[in-house]
């Protein structure tokens, strides 16, 4: 049964980076199968193979989820597919759950999930980057709105954000982000600074830097500084500094020309969507308890104004802030309790900050890879340690 298990789990972990293309190519839910998939993987994994606490956990915050859902129907007369999105707030922990239960029981090897990671990130990369160099008048993006249609796929001037075959610029940097902390991670463990590992290095840079992305830019940049500073001597990481230092200014200078400075640092347009938010919570009562209705969220003739982009947020306006504040604590709990070394705490702080910048709660990829990245970066000792809350379990 365990065998089976791993063997869903791997083909979900190869192909779930490429749902996203394949559905807006055929425009069939690929979404909704891996889903479904997912259940089937909780079904063969069994529930006495997770600790009865941590599954009654689940329940509550399932069932507490379905009476908000409730709730709101009768409060506000909204469409059960409004709350369609919600689902991920679930599916993070069953990703959680089956990712360790077959580390601690022997079946996933964390080499297995490096080499998976890596491959697929440098996959994506490189279709990124030669799409914007060979192809940077061809969109690709309109698959994922209609489909195959070859209307308004011509960009003039050519692309400016490059996105990969994931759809969304800010997606593509964070996925390729992943697999340039593993790169770094196995060249400081192992002390393997071969030219291909820098090789590898540089091309999830060069794809990163293509999307435009700046939070994932900044921590790139901060991820390889830390390396430097961590693999190096002081003075030789003061000189490859100074160089880093001046080639990604003229890199970022080059890629974010046009832009004015408070736009690059997105302070303003930052701001006065949290200020949304924070108006629409303060409207009523109900929103704060159960959440607000989409048209209300919705409801701004400006772009600019209509809240995005803060997954705390983002989850307390469709939840309300009890729910938001538990689902965190159980959340964070999970990477709190198994943090050992500054590449675990420097990965956290990542989650963190990413939370607060983009609604990556609801990015497929991401909330299934964050486990085998963390995973990795701690160690198998300490997933096996029970710190983690999942035996192992005996047919």
């Amino acid at each position: 049964m365990k065998a089976i298990t791993r063997y869903l789990y791997y083909f979900l972990l190869i192909t779930l980076p490429y749902f996203s293309f394949l559905a807006a190519m055929t425009r069939l839910p690929f979404g909704l199968f891996a889903n479904i998939f997912l259940l089937i993987i909780v079904a063969f994994t069994f529930i006495k193979g997770v600790n009865v606490r941590e599954w009654l956990l689940f329940i509550f915050l399932s069932f507490f989820l379905l009476v908000i859902i409730v709730l709101k129907k009768l409060a506000f007369d909204i469409g059960l597919g409004e709350m369609n999105g919600s689902r991920y707030y679930l599916i993070v922990f069953l990703y959680y759950y089956i990712t360790v239960w077959l580390i601690v029981n022997g079946e996933l090897k964390l080499d297995f999930l490096f080499n998976n990671i890596v491959i697929n990130s440098l996959l994506q990369a490189l279709f990124g980057i030669s799409h914007y160099i060979f192809f940077p008048t061809f969109n690709i993006y309109p698959l994922f709105l209609h489909g195959v249609d070859l209307d308004d796929f011509t960009i003039a001037g050519g692309m400016t954000r490059e996105s990969g075959l994931l759809g969304n610029a800010s997606v593509y940097a964070n996925f390729l982000l992943l697999g340039l902390f593993l790169i770094l991670n196995r060249m400081l463990v192992k002390k393997d600074h071969g030219v291909i590992k820098y090789l590898y290095c540089f091309i999830l840079l060069f794809g990163i830097f293509l999307s435009r992305s700046r939070f994932p830019i900044f921590f790139a940049l901060l991820a390889l500084g830390l390396f430097c500073f961590k693999s190096i001597s002081f003075k030789k990481f003061a000189l490859i500094f100074i160089i880093i230092f001046v080639v990604m200014f003229g890199a970022v200078k080059y890629i974010f020309k046009g832009y004015e400075m408070k736009d690059i640092l997105f302070f303003e347009n930052r701001a006065l969507k949290y200020k949304t938010a924070y108006s629409i919570l303060k409207a009523d009562i109900r929103y704060d308890i159960i959440g607000t209705p989409r048209k209300i969220l919705q409801a701004s003739e400006d772009p600019a104004s209509v809240f995005s982009d803060n997954a705390y947020l983002e989850i307390a306006l469709n939840c309300g802030i009890p729910f938001a504040i538990i689902y965190y604590i159980l959340f964070f709990r999970i990477f709190l309790l198994s943090s050992n070394n500054f590449k675990s705490y420097f990965f956290i702080f990542y989650m963190l900050s990413l939370l607060f910048m983009t609604n990556c709660m609801g990015w497929n990829y991401w909330i299934l890879y964050i486990f085998p990245v963390y995973f990795i970066l701690v160690g198998e000792e300490a997933v096996k340690s029970g710190k983690f809350l999942i035996k192992p379990y005996k047919e």
